[in-house]
């Protein structure tokens, strides 16, 4: 029954003083030292970093999750391709069904404070950018943010508990050392600068670091971490990263035998040969000491001039290399056919190949559209569970109705299909509510006062206004046209329809 500011700073065994307005895990300045193996990426390090893994620390596996990512573009696009294929489609608040007005009027003031979340130029996220950053936990197996709340006045007194930002917490800073349990745990330190680069008595730098459960059950809506469901392993093999390290590893090591060949292709062969035939006297007429000197200085610096003074004992040739690369090329090629399907589950959406065919690109692409719903649907049970359900709690007491946020990952063609669909249904008898409908077209739920749309059927030349309601605004209808009345000039310019 205490005022909920008080509960603000409720004690914690670990943490001394629990915000919900103020940051409470900031990043940790030695974050800034993330390992970089650059030509030490390969099986032996990949290896490692996995058995570390499976142990519950997560930061060294982290790190080559994203120097893999970062090296190779082909992942880098594919990887965005997913993420941004829920990040960046439009969604809507649905009211929790058989919730009422009430219910209607929790989603729009949810839909309302979701949308004001606002970026702060460094890790505080909007909305839509923290969208982004759960789906890399398709890629990663987890992600995280620390949400900053705001408080306003009510005008009848109490106060409006809304997010602000979203600070993202990076999935190296995750671990699992103790349990299948999710902690924040910063091993190195979490000092702020370089004065104070480690401070292990910080709650966040001591083993096995802060439950982000026991957080949120003292201060729901603090912190939003997300863990979906993919390769359906451990927690901690949890991850496309865990598939796609492989043949992002030997990748690197047949670009880097790619190189060294169009490096010797395009520098050639050099051979050198001379006569032997040299007597210790110096007679003979084979070549001596200086003379193959001479020649092989020559060698090294032919690529760097044009020119070269040989003895007569001495001779160099250039052997130009046969073929193109075609065995490091395909290697590579098969690389990113093994990525592509474990990210996308497919290749014809990156690359049609020699074989492909417009039928089996629409196939694939239906398998895309397949992982955008379950991606969207998992991200809004996170989102309903960690985020949503507390600012109604916070706003509208515990027993208010829930609203769960929709993702149009579909596209308008098939929702062109499912309106199709929907119409020869009601054609046929069938019946189907205003709110199913507008959840299943994702029409947002008109607002008070709105004009309506009115519907349009088509007649002999151009159309006529079906019946509207009290108050909707109509247009006049086009008149038709008859052998006895012909259509006057004006009329037959008008466009089709117009009104």
């Amino acid at each position: 029954d205490r005022p909920r500011r008080e509960l603000l700073t409720v004690s914690y065994p670990i943490i001394p003083a629990l915000s919900l307005v103020g940051q409470i895990a900031p990043a940790p300045y030695v974050d800034r030292y993330a390992r970089v193996l650059g030509a030490a990426l390969g099986p032996d390090a990949v290896t490692t970093a996995q058995a570390m893994a499976g142990l519950g620390y997560l930061w060294t596996y982290a790190d080559l999750l994203e120097e893999c990512r970062g090296r190779d573009s082909h992942l880098q696009g594919i990887l965005q391709r997913r993420e941004l294929r829920v990040a960046g489609a439009s969604w809507e608040m649905r009211a929790a069904p058989e919730s009422g007005e009430l219910g209607a009027e929790i989603a729009r003031f949810c839909d309302a404070r979701l949308r004001e979340m606002e970026s702060d130029g460094s890790f505080g996220r909007s909305f839509a950018t923290m969208v982004a950053d759960m789906q890399g936990a398709v890629y990663h197996g987890r992600s995280g943010h620390e949400m900053l709340w705001r408080v306003e006045g009510r005008d009848l007194g109490g106060e409006w508990w809304m997010p602000r930002t979203a600070e993202w917490i990076h999935p190296r800073r995750f671990a699992m050392a103790t349990d299948w349990a999710l902690h924040i745990w910063d091993s190195s330190g979490t000092g702020e600068s370089a004065l104070t680069n480690v401070n292990t008595r910080s709650p966040f730098g001591n083993f096995p670091g802060v439950s982000v459960a026991a957080v949120n059950a003292i201060a729901p809506g603090k912190l939003v971490a997300h863990a979906p469901r993919i390769t359906g392993s451990i927690p901690t093999r949890e991850g496309i990263g865990y598939v796609t390290v492989w043949p992002a590893c030997f990748k690197r090591m047949g670009v880097r035998e790619f190189v060294a060949f169009i490096a010797w292709a395009a520098r050639g062969l050099k051979k050198g040969t001379f006569d032997a035939a040299e007597t210790p006297g110096g007679g003979g007429g084979g070549a001596s000491r200086d003379n193959e000197a001479k020649l092989y200085e020559a060698a090294v610096n032919w690529s760097a001039q044009n020119a070269a003074i040989l003895p007569s004992t001495c001779k160099l040739e250039v052997e130009t290399v046969e073929g193109h690369g075609e065995a490091q090329q395909k290697f590579i090629d098969w690389c990113n056919s093994e990525m592509s399907k474990a990210v996308l589950g497919s290749t014809l959406g990156t690359d049609a190949g020699q074989r492909g065919a417009r039928s089996l690109g629409e196939v694939h692409e239906r398998g895309e559209e397949a992982l955008a719903l379950n991606d969207a649907r998992t991200i809004s049970e996170t989102l309903r569970s960690m985020l949503i359900r507390p600012l109604v709690r916070m706003n509208f007491g515990d027993r208010a109705a829930v609203p769960s946020i929709v993702f149009d990952v579909g596209g308008a063609a098939d929702l062109t299909a499912l309106s199709e669909r929907m119409e020869r249904f009601v054609r046929l008898g069938g019946k189907i509510t205003q709110e199913d409908a507008r959840n299943l077209l994702a029409f947002p739920d008109p607002k008070e006062g709105d004009t309506d749309l009115l519907a349009i059927t088509s007649g002999p030349r151009g159309g006529s206004i079906n019946s509207a309601p009290p108050g909707a605004v109509k247009a006049p209808a086009v008149p038709a046209a008859t052998p006895d009345a012909p259509m006057s000039p004006e009329d037959a310019a008008a466009p089709a329809g117009a009104s």
